[in-house]
């Protein structure tokens, strides 16, 4: 009963906590159109957040995940700079609140720790040790925040907060890709109409907008009237929006990812849902393919792919560049070349920059110990995964763990937030369902208990 109370007065924070941004909000607005300055609107809202993420953990999370895809199409997806310094206030908000309090690691978390811990070992056979060094300080940052996530995040309520945090900053970047504010930093090819500049990867752009849009579905899943009018009204948005990145991979994804969780989630009187949901879902991919392919949406380049991939399977050259990863592996198979040392080696070897796969860049990074090290990490996650009890948290868990998988078939995602902010969200869906089996567990006992006495 003290776990349920304590989750109650958590919430209550979140809402005083959002009313406050709501306000801080609409008087930055204000300021805005009074006065032209979007600097002095940001900071009044800065102020507010920064002050109720130190009074209330969740809030920096919020603050964290909503700027992630606002990030990419802000063109700081290079340097990183927003995340970083929200990510420090995270950091701090959850050692003032948290102080001296149990830190709880779950049993799915040894594997990523492991992980972690042998690519930070890497660094003294590494090829190039400076390039593994600032690797392994962003894995360590995101693979703390993950524990923070766990930690923090203790209740479905507050796990729909962040997830509505991260819908809003999709929907955001998404409105800034239709009115052409996105800039684009590789290769030189137009994203439709969107207006170009220097910078956003619009790879991870795409991603990130369908993080987005899985988080909307999953409230959609949960048909509060609030969430499901926001997901009919917006999740084309962000699938136009997805469609203008002109990213194939987001495209496959937001159709297999959420089948793929639909599929483990279906149970009992869920089955029958699920299959049409798994249906519905299909008839929705064919649907966005088919404009794709017939409109102006796409840029004859990006068509042309999307057909070669459609018809043939070519993944623009992928394939090669995973032979040149695989040899590049074969002259340290056991160790690798130390992490993040890809870009480092594959301009000596056959001109190669990237290994546009997870597991062949892990596998060339670290070797096959790194590799099977990583695959633990999906092993361990997948059978916690079907021992959740409640279905749209298992399909939440299901859908994110996939979205990591799929989107590391055709890039090294391994290396980016969104990557492992997915596993983050698909670590608290077991975790929250587990909590709440021993909550209702704990209820269950003291009725028993109230009635034999």
């Amino acid at each position: 009963m003290d776990t349920i109370k304590q989750n109650l007065k958590e919430l209550k924070k979140t809402k005083r906590s959002m009313i406050l941004i709501v306000i801080a909000a609409i008087v930055g607005a204000a300021i805005y159109f009074i006065s032209g300055s979007k600097i002095h609107a940001a900071i009044v809202v800065g102020i507010v957040v920064g002050a109720t993420s130190m009074y209330h953990t969740p809030i920096a999370i919020m603050a964290l995940l909503f700027f992630f895809p606002i990030e990419g199409a802000f063109e700081l997806s290079k340097i990183g700079a927003g995340s970083r310094a929200i990510g420090l206030l995270v950091v701090a908000s959850y050692v003032i609140n948290k102080f001296r309090l149990k830190v709880v690691i779950p049993r799915e978390m040894i594997p990523i720790l492991i992980f972690t811990w042998f690519a930070l070992m890497s660094f003294l056979w590494a090829h190039v040790q400076q390039a593994t060094y600032n690797g392994i300080v962003a894995l360590i940052l995101n693979v703390i925040l993950i524990i923070i996530l766990i930690n923090t995040i203790r209740d479905e309520r507050n796990l729909r907060f962040v997830l509505w945090a991260v819908f809003l900053g999709s929907i955001t970047s998404a409105f800034m890709i239709i009115f052409g504010q996105v800039g684009y930093s590789a290769g030189g090819e137009a994203m439709g109409r969107v207006v170009l500049s220097e910078g956003t990867n619009p790879v991870v752009l795409g991603n990130s907008l369908l993080l987005g849009f899985l988080s909307a579905f999953y409230l959609f899943n949960e048909k509060e009237r609030f969430a499901v009018l926001g997901f009919l009204v917006f999740g084309p948005i962000l699938l136009y929006g997805i469609l203008k990145t002109q990213n194939r991979t987001a495209l496959a994804s937001f159709v297999l990812a959420p089948v793929m969780g639909f599929l483990f989630a279906a149970k009992g009187k869920y089955l029958v849902k699920s299959v049409v949901s798994i249906v519905l879902v299909t008839l929705l991919g064919i649907s966005v393919l088919t404009i794709a392919l017939t409109t102006d949406v796409l840029s004859d380049q990006a068509k042309a792919r999307l057909r070669g991939t459609q018809s043939d399977g070519d993944l623009g050259g992928r394939s090669e560049q995973w032979k040149a990863g695989l040899e590049l592996l074969s002259k340290r198979p056991i160790f690798g070349w130390g992490y993040k040392n890809f870009q480092e080696m594959f301009p000596e070897h056959k001109g190669v920059r990237a290994a546009h796969n997870d597991l062949v860049s892990i596998a060339g990074e670290l070797g096959v110990v790194g590799a099977i090290l990583w695959l633990l990490i999906y092993f361990f996650l997948f059978m916690k995964i079907l021992t959740i009890e409640h279905p749209q948290l298992k399909w939440l868990s299901m859908t994110m763990m996939m979205y990591s998988l799929f989107i590391g078939l055709t890039m090294t995602a391994i290396v980016t937030k969104g990557y492992w902010y997915a596993l983050g969200l698909a670590l608290v869906a077991g975790n929250v369902d587990l909590l709440e089996t021993e909550e209702k567990q704990q209820t269950e006992n003291v009725k028993k208990a109230g009635s034999d006495t």
